[in-house]
């Protein structure tokens, strides 16, 4: 039987993928069409160019992890090298350049939202894995996964409400205050 506490380590690293899909769901395109003035078509282009290589590199690094051998086990080495290559494109990517016109939003979205997707691919993919590894008890496997979702919620939560109460309050303009999307990616990474 694995103890709560290894369930609520491993659940917080789900918090990662939480903050990544608010942060993607609702504040990147909004601040880069509404803040940054790109255009629709650049924006959506970037996206789909992102989620072009969010699926070569998915299958990708499940063999690579699957396959992987160190003394710190097959997943932890993955998880360990893109904590801070992540944090670092989250914060890259809501705080661009000034002034760099529309070739260079679309191309700096491009690259950080690739390099923020590809980071997340290699921490999360080996991550969700490793729970199959930590027991073979069904019923304690679903619970880890119980932790895992929870964990998950709870990281996209609380990033919604600090962004909302703290980043991006309404008397200073909401979601249109483009100078609380700095500090969303520094909040984020961290």
């Amino acid at each position: 039987m694995l103890t709560i506490r290894t369930k609520a380590f491993y659940g917080l690293g789900q918090m990662v993928w939480g903050v990544k899909d608010i942060l993607f769901h609702f504040y990147l395109i909004f601040y880069y069409l509404q803040n940054l003035g790109l255009s629709g078509t650049m924006a959506g282009a970037a996206a789909l160019i992102a989620l072009f290589f969010d699926a070569i590199s998915d299958p990708l690094v499940a063999h690579y992890s699957d396959h992987h051998r160190s003394r710190f086990g097959r997943r932890h080495s993955f998880m360990a090298v893109s904590i801070l290559p992540f944090a670092a494109a989250l914060y890259l990517l809501f705080n661009p350049p000034v002034e760099i016109g529309q070739t260079g939003l679309f191309v700096w979205l491009c690259v950080f939202a690739i390099l923020a997707r590809l980071f997340v691919t290699i921490f999360i993919v080996p991550h969700m894995a490793l729970a199959a590894e930590l027991t073979p008890n069904y019923q304690e496997r679903a619970s880890v996964f119980g932790y895992r979702i929870s964990f998950g919620y709870i990281g996209g939560l609380l990033l919604q409400v600090i962004t909302l109460k703290l980043l991006l309050p309404s008397d200073l303009g909401g979601t249109l205050y483009r100078e609380g999307y700095g500090n969303l990616g520094l909040v984020a990474a961290l």
